[in-house]
């Protein structure tokens, strides 16, 4: 598997996600390029209190079928 396909969301963001089985079984329909934006979007918090807040606005938009 080439390097640019793997997903850069952390282990402590995956396992937040799993607690929303919903949330967590949308992200896995979604295309190769929509999870390398969500990734992205959480990498480039600076703070902490930013990188969660922005997880809980993915998870929402997971739950609700939303696209990202």
């Amino acid at each position: 598997m080439p390097v640019s396909t793997v997903v850069l969301v952390s282990a402590s963001e995956r396992s937040t996600l799993a607690r929303y089985p919903e949330a967590a079984a949308f992200f896995e329909t979604l295309p190769r390029q929509s999870r390398l934006a969500v990734g992205f979007h959480l990498g480039s918090a600076v703070r902490p209190q930013t990188r969660q807040r922005r997880l809980e606005q993915v998870i929402q938009k997971l739950i609700d079928g939303k696209p990202l």
